[in-house]
């Protein structure tokens, strides 16, 4: 049980690497690239290290950013959830059509925040998701394997108080979701499915 559980969180936390990595990416050149853009399309003569500075700079802002939503233990969020949405109404064929073009602008700035801070997001969850295995035992191992089959036994819902002496199993069992598991008014409740 422990070993696949292991195992399991260390292929998220690679796929979170990885994914953390190519964002990483993407945000350093978006903010190197919008230097030559500007530089380009106006004819500013920029010094040469502008750009690798300001992607720099800009891989920083997002890495701040991204630690404090995750230290928060927030996450990416949906454009309705966001502070780039907005809703004039229907009523008014005015505000129909401000939405209409407004949402073109913040839509697409809303995708990109969220792909430039999925890089530091994903990245600590994945540093996350390496230090919550379990360590193994054989005897862990066999003693959460004997409380799982006792709870399945039960089938009804129970505290921590029901079962003293297997307090850390449940803990366990509980994360690594093969129990239900409620705190409710500051009352630990469990079942197994």
């Amino acid at each position: 049980m422990i070993h696949e559980y292991n195992r399991k969180q260390n292929l998220k936390a690679a796929l979170s690497f990885i994914g953390g990595f190519f964002s990483c990416i993407c945000s350093y050149f978006f903010f190197f690239l919008i230097i030559k853009f500007i530089s380009w399309q106006y004819g500013f003569e920029f010094p040469k290290f502008l750009p690798y500075l300001c992607g720099v700079l800009g891989l920083l802002a997002t890495w701040l950013s991204g630690y404090k939503i995750w230290k928060n233990k927030g996450g990416l969020i949906g454009y309705h959830e966001s502070a780039l949405y907005h809703d004039f109404g229907d009523e008014i064929a005015g505000a129909m059509v401000t939405d209409h073009y407004l949402h073109r602008i913040t839509g697409p700035a809303h995708m990109l925040s969220q792909i430039f801070l999925a890089g530091p997001i994903w990245i600590l969850g994945g540093f996350t998701l390496l230090k919550s295995k379990i360590p193994f035992s054989e005897a862990l191992d066999a003693n959460l394997a004997r409380v799982l089959k006792e709870l399945r036994g039960i089938r009804k819902w129970q505290g921590l108080a029901d079962h003293p002496t297997s307090r850390e199993e449940i803990l366990y069992l509980a994360q690594m979701n093969l129990i239900d598991f409620s705190v409710t008014r500051e009352v630990v409740r469990f079942k197994a499915s």
